[in-house]
């Protein structure tokens, strides 16, 4: 799937979307004052959506980790021994907790 198309799997957002919200929030703080720009404000904006869309890939990569962890259990998540939900939920947490990674 091409880079500029893929769709997160935690947000399900769009790049454009992810954009438009980076721009949002670069707009609001500087109109805040809450942060000091010493670029433009698009350039703090295309930096914003840098590091979310880098967020939200890392996010994506762990998910894709956990459900090749999850292969494993695929007899009993079939015969509801597991629930595939609640097993997800759990190696994301440890995952996560184990890299410090903060979601």
């Amino acid at each position: 799937m091409a880079r500029e198309a893929w769709y997160s799997a935690a947000m399900r957002m769009k790049r454009e979307r992810i954009l438009s919200l980076a721009k949002t929030i670069a707009e609001e703080l500087v109109s805040r004052g809450l942060i000091v720009c010493p670029a433009s404000r698009e350039e703090l904006a295309r930096r914003l959506d840098h590091v979310l869309q880098e967020e939200i890939h890392l996010e994506d990569m762990i998910n894709e980790e956990v459900r090749e962890i999850l292969k494993a259990y695929e007899s009993q998540i079939r015969s509801g021994a597991v629930d595939y939900q609640r097993m997800f939920q759990m190696v994301k947490a440890k995952l996560v907790k184990e890299r410090g990674i903060i979601l």
